[in-house]
């Protein structure tokens, strides 16, 4: 996760945020803007110039503020970065391991290469893999926001994991979904892969003592096997670090049933990455929002707008297997199951409408 600075140590009282905005547009900058304050950090994330998210870091908190109604806060210290966006996507995450589980790590590790997606000859790729016994993991993200990880043991297809999805369920939550993303290979010990593929098979809270000892405050993933520190992650906001801690620190613990012997997987690259080419249009996007609301009240823009942010997808160009996604996603936070099937039905009425 690479980063070059640009400018360092500006003083926001004397920056013209928009001259600042349109010389980084002319010059199609990859990366972001970091704004420190006394007790805040604000991450204004850039790609191929624009301004796509910004994120303000308070006390371990992070918030997304609006684009629209923001203003460089008064004597702060402004620097400007060229970065790789999945140092970025890095940034955006938040720090959850029962949610993110593996994807928290995502660039850790030797970077073996790195690509947009769409270039990529998925064919090529897999005898790639194969012929160079390539043990890590690959990573699938945008700008903002990480997709899944993918588990390679000696070229072996052995896990993909999405947060809390695995394997098929993470197959089905990719699938065509993905437009515009980047691909990173990232080299980790086979002993690194096993234990994080051992997530698969689910976890207790506490329990047996091989596993994942996690501090959510201090942002520090522990790899624990038979009691003893294998490897300590520290997950900061432009980098992971390694550290060597020597003890188990009392934390929270994720136990797992260590394996060694995972079955091989099969799937088809280029049916993953496939990009839809069926988008919704504006105005169908914006009578299913009307419609949540109208089921779930006030709350309902609040919740429309954070599935969308966390799952990285533009409202203003959605594709059809994209609000599939998003729909599953909203179901989810309706309780009623009267209701929720109300909105599944309306959402179906759309659907109907496009593939007629």
């Amino acid at each position: 996760m690479w980063k070059k600075e640009v400018e360092s140590n500006l003083i926001t009282n004397v920056v013209n945020f928009g001259k600042l905005l349109k010389e980084l547009k002319e010059k199609e900058l990859n990366g972001f803007i970091k704004v420190e304050g006394w007790n805040f950090k604000d991450y204004l994330i850039i790609s191929n110039g624009n301004l796509i998210k910004i994120l303000r870091i308070e006390e371990n908190t992070k918030k997304t503020l609006d684009i629209k109604g923001y203003s460089l806060p008064s004597e702060a210290k402004l620097s400007i970065y060229e970065s790789s966006p999945l140092l970025t996507a890095n940034i955006c995450k938040n720090f959850d391991f029962e949610s993110m589980q593996t994807l928290l790590i995502s660039g850790y590790g030797s970077e073996v290469f790195y690509s947009r997606l769409g270039i990529i000859d998925f064919n090529n790729f897999s005898k790639f893999i194969s012929k160079t016994n390539f043990t890590g993991y690959i990573v699938v993200y945008n700008p903002v926001h990480i997709y899944a990880n993918m588990f390679f043991s000696e070229g072996k297809l052995i896990g993909i994991n999405t947060g809390k999805n695995w394997d098929q369920n993470a197959y089905s939550e990719l699938k065509g979904r993905i437009r515009d993303g980047f691909i990173s290979a990232f080299h980790i010990d086979n002993e690194d892969v096993n234990i994080l593929c051992s997530l698969k098979f689910g976890y207790k809270i506490n329990g047996e003592n091989t596993g994942f000892a996690v501090s959510e405050n201090e942002r520090v993933i522990q790899f624990v096997f038979e009691g003893m520190e294998v490897k300590t992650l520290k997950i900061n906001d432009e980098s992971i670090e390694e550290l060597t801690l020597g003890e188990i620190q009392d934390k929270k613990f994720f136990s797992v049933s260590y394996t060694e012997n995972f079955n091989t997987l099969e799937f088809n690259f280029e049916e993953i990455f496939e990009e839809s080419e069926t988008y919704i249009e504006r105005e169908k996007v914006r009578k299913l929002k009307e419609f949540f609301i109208d089921i779930m009240g006030p709350v309902g823009s609040i919740l429309w707008d954070k599935v969308f942010e966390s799952a990285g997808i533009s409202q203003e160009k959605i594709t059809l297997n994209e609000l599939k996604y998003i729909v599953s996603k909203l179901s989810s936070e309706i309780p009623e199951e009267d209701v929720r099937n109300e909105f599944i039905r309306k959402v179906q009425e759309v659907l109907n409408e496009i593939t007629s």
